[in-house]
């Protein structure tokens, strides 16, 4: 299933997406941070949305908010790091049979990096919920550093009761792409090759029937 990825402005797409993400994960994104989003979907051949995710390159991050301020203090990130050299991926979803896909979930995190690649922003923070296994295998197959796992900060809204925040670079989320690219070649020509072979005994059939 080829997939194409777009950025949506159509009120009614991001309505759509940003409440598939709440029904999948759990989470709610309010109204203010996605009105500082750039939102995108992810639309099958049917034109039908499986996916989507957020871009957010203002701070504050609702990565570091829900983190402990002991954390926020000490870790060299936030001691040697600029938030204004920083963007955040949220609201990541895909359906199951699109996340099941390994040749569409390499259209998908391509496009993902190229959205990220318009930013000059150098760092790129992600957090999830180790209980969303789809999510928490999306992000395993990344190159990251991991700031913090636990319990997160109340008094933020709300959240999952513990997180996973960690951090990457555009160059590492390039490479994690490049690491699966022989595999995603080998799928490619698999696939070519499979066609061809069917076209080859349905002209075989044709002509044993003349």
């Amino acid at each position: 299933m080829a997939i194409s990825v777009r950025r949506l402005a159509e009120p009614d797409l991001l309505a759509a997406c940003t409440a598939r993400f709440e029904q999948l994960v759990g989470v709610s994104l309010p109204a203010a941070y996605l009105a500082r989003a750039h939102v995108y979907g992810c639309f099958n051949t049917d034109n039908r949305l499986v996916g989507g995710y957020a871009v957010v390159a203002t701070p504050p991050y609702r990565g570091v908010v829900f983190l402990p301020d002991t954390v926020k203090q000490t870790h060299w990130f936030f001691k040697n790091v600029s938030m204004n050299n920083v963007l955040e991926v949220n609201g990541v979803w895909l359906e199951r049979r699109v996340r099941l896909d390994l040749v569409d979930l390499y259209a998908f995190w391509w496009q993902l990096v190229r959205s990220l690649g318009r930013s000059r922003k150098r760092y790129v923070l992600v957090w999830y919920n180790r209980a969303n296994r789809h999510l928490h295998r999306f992000y395993s197959r990344l190159q990251k550093e991991m700031l913090y796992t636990g319990a997160s900060a109340a008094g933020h809204g709300t959240t999952h009761r513990e997180i996973c925040v960690a951090y990457t670079t555009r160059t590492k989320l390039y490479c994690s792409l490049i690491r699966y690219l022989p595999r995603i070649l080998k799928l490619r020509l698999a696939g070519r090759w499979r066609g061809f072979v069917r076209a080859h005994k349905t002209r075989r059939s044709g002509n044993n029937r003349r």
